[in-house]
């Protein structure tokens, strides 16, 4: 297994006299390639699957982020967005919801399956295949919550921190 571009990369090879073959798999990108050479002796142990990964990762995962569909905004985004305490933010930006708390990693929010979209959102982060995986530190926090009060949103909170509206 090899880590690369922010993915592991599973290789399996084989080899019998006058025969070699290699297969790498990215799982989470459904992305393979099998290789094989008439001879037992090759220059490239992997008979070329890893190094043509190394340059199909990179590739595959930019046409993946864009083509994939881009997020809507929810009814009452324009009073979700603005300033709040301690350097926090929500703004409007390629037809998505951002979250930026004092941490500075900007989040993508989008809605949630059976979850009203102006009560909670789901934070991924920007750009990146990595995951929330450093936001995992217990149930449901990398999901914003936003407190509303008669059609005006007070405060937002996110991974057990309130953070009041300013603007």
């Amino acid at each position: 297994m090899k880590y690369s571009s922010g993915v592991w990369v599973k290789s399996k090879q084989g080899e019998l006299p006058g025969y070699r073959s290699s297969v790498s798999i990215v799982e989470p990108l459904k992305l393979g390639v099998f290789t094989s050479a008439l001879v037992s002796e090759v220059a490239e142990k992997s008979v070329w699957t890893v190094p043509a990964m190394d340059i199909l990762v990179p590739a595959v995962q930019r046409a993946a982020w864009m083509l994939a569909p881009g997020p809507s905004l929810p009814s009452g985004h324009s009073e979700m967005v603005g300033d709040y305490a301690f350097g926090t933010r929500v703004w409007a930006q390629g037809g998505g919801l951002r979250f930026v708390a004092s941490s500075g990693v900007v989040l993508n929010l989008t809605s949630m399956e059976g979850v009203d979209p102006s009560a909670a959102l789901r934070g991924h982060l920007v750009n990146s295949t990595e995951g929330c995986r450093w936001l995992d530190d217990g149930p449901d926090l990398e999901i914003v919550y936003f407190d509303w009060v008669g059609g005006t949103v007070l405060r937002v909170r996110f991974m057990g921190t309130a953070f009041d509206k300013l603007r």
